[in-house]
C-alpha cells in the first residue's frame, strides 16, 4: 500500500482537491472555479451548494489517479468560518441555512471581536451573536465572553464595543 493524504482547499474563487503521498509529494490535483456575484459593500455571500458541488467534483476527478484504498487521511481548509446545515442526504437544507462571520482584529492580527449572523444581515441589525477576545501573552487569543453574557443572535455588530462581556 502507498499511503496518501487527500486535501480539500475551498477558497473564495474556487475549490481544489489535492492528493499527496506520505512524504508530501503531490500525486494528483483538480480545481473548479465558481462565479463571484457582485454584492453591496461589506457583504460577501455564496451558495454553499456551489462549494459542496465543487468539492465533490474535484474529489471525483483527483481520485481517478490513485487507489482510494491508499488514502489514509483527509484534511480541509476553508476561506473563513462558515457553517452550512445539511440533511441526511448531504443536501443543503435551504439557501440561507448557513451563517456568515465578521471579525475585527487588532494591529497584530489577533481577533478582538467575532460574530455570526444569517446571510444578508446588516451590521446595524440586532441579529448578531458577538464574542469578545483578549490576547493572552502566553497562549494567544482567549474568549472573554459573549455580548451581554449570552450567545443569542440579538446583538448589533456596530455596537459591539458597548456591550458587557463579563
Amino acid at each position: 500500500m502507498s499511503e496518501k493524504i487527500l486535501v480539500f482547499d475551498v477558497g473564495t474563487t474556487g475549490a481544489r482537491t489535492i492528493i499527496f503521498d506520505i512524504n508530501g509529494k503531490e500525486i494528483s490535483r483538480a480545481y473548479e472555479e465558481y462565479p463571484l456575484a457582485k454584492q453591496p459593500a461589506g457583504i460577501f455571500e455564496q451558495d454553499p451548494a456551489m462549494w459542496w458541488n465543487a468539492v465533490k467534483n474535484t474529489c471525483n476527478e483527483a481520485v481517478k489517479k490513485v487507489n482510494v484504498d491508499d488514502i489514509i487521511g483527509v484534511s480541509a481548509a476553508f476561506f473563513r468560518a462558515t457553517i452550512t446545515l445539511i440533511d441526511e442526504n448531504n443536501e443543503v437544507l435551504h439557501e440561507g441555512s448557513y451563517l456568515i462571520m465578521r471579525t475585527q482584529r487588532d494591529g497584530n492580527g489577533h481577533p478582538l471581536y467575532t460574530a455570526f449572523a444569517a446571510p444578508g444581515s446588516g451590521e446595524d441589525e440586532a441579529v448578531w451573536q458577538i464574542k469578545k477576545w483578549v490576547n493572552n501573552p502566553n497562549f494567544g487569543p482567549d474568549s472573554s465572553g459573549f455580548a451581554d453574557g449570552n450567545p443569542d443572535f440579538d446583538n448589533v455588530w456596530d455596537d459591539r464595543a458597548d456591550y458587557d462581556y463579563s
